[in-house]
């Protein structure tokens, strides 16, 4: 295990994350994972102070939750980890809520139903949660194919919203990339308490994918508080990670969890491949 300098002054870090630390990962697919983490995010789409919501982040303007072409598949890691731009005097840009949470999978699930409340006076460009998992195929050669099964609510009002499932690969065998491969493996739109879905996607031996589950609230009340359903998560994961070899990227979950990037330049560019190469610094490539 690699030390972590930039923190530690070059301490070793492997007390926390290895195989016999705090959190501890199965590199060798000798047995099913210890736990399943996940990272979720919302996201309330204000962009004033008037409290008026609105599809733009007034950068790249139209941000479809439904993942509609290849910007919304670029911005949409960052927006999941809560790194977007930061708002400014007139908060002309999206309002990520401090909540950035890591939630464990239970009985094979992670995530589920909870209700999110805004004071925003319009039901257009509704608040989108959004969870994201790493996860990792051990195996030296063989490439290996998983199944995701997600449901989620979703509310379709501006042509903005929707539900969607992101896969964005580093497209190599090492945390050291300079670039990612994003696919759409499903979206939705429509209004809705409750859509389930499944989708298959391989991962290549010795890879860590980013899967990002991104639902538009579904509108349930209005009034002075407007309350929202919000339905997002994976389910039937103990069939997910069945093959021992595959298992969460702990690694990755926690260099996500601690990382912002407000510094990546021009955001008009693939950059998710920079949470890879965090993983590096902090962890050590592999």
């Amino acid at each position: 295990m690699s030390s972590l300098s930039t923190l530690t002054g070059g301490g070793d870090f492997s007390p926390l994350i290895g195989a016999g630390g705090l959190f501890r990962e199965v590199t060798n697919g000798s047995r099913h994972p210890y736990v399943i983490p996940t990272l979720y995010t919302i996201n309330n789409r204000s962009n004033s102070w008037t409290y008026t919501w609105s599809n733009s982040d007034n950068i790249w303007t139209n941000y479809y939750a439904y993942i509609a072409n290849g910007n919304d598949q670029i911005r949409a890691p960052w927006v999941a980890l809560g790194a977007w731009k930061a708002n400014t005097l007139t908060a002309s840009n999206f309002e990520t809520r401090t909540i950035k949470l890591v939630q464990y999978a239970l009985e094979g699930t992670a995530g589920g139903n909870s209700n999110h409340d805004t004071t925003q006076n319009n039901t257009s460009y509704g608040p989108i949660g959004l969870r994201s998992i790493f996860i990792r195929n051990f195996h030296p050669t063989e490439a290996k194919t998983i199944t995701l099964w997600g449901s989620v609510s979703s509310y379709w009002s501006s042509g903005y919203d929707g539900a969607s499932l992101l896969a964005v690969d580093p497209n190599t065998n090492s945390y050291s990339t300079g670039g990612c491969v994003y696919t759409t493996m499903w979206n939705y739109t429509g209004s809705t308490g409750n859509v389930t879905f499944s989708a298959n996607y391989t991962i290549q031996p010795n890879r860590t994918v980013m899967f990002t589950l991104q639902n538009t609230m579904y509108y349930w009340n209005g009034g002075y508080v407007y309350r929202w359903y919000d339905y997002n998560r994976f389910y039937n994961l103990h069939a997910t990670f069945g093959d021992a070899w595959i298992q969460p990227d702990i690694r990755m979950t926690y260099t996500a969890l601690t990382m912002n990037d407000f510094d990546y330049g021009d955001i008009t560019q693939t950059s998710a491949h920079r949470i890879w190469n965090r993983c590096a610094e902090l962890y050590g490539n592999r």
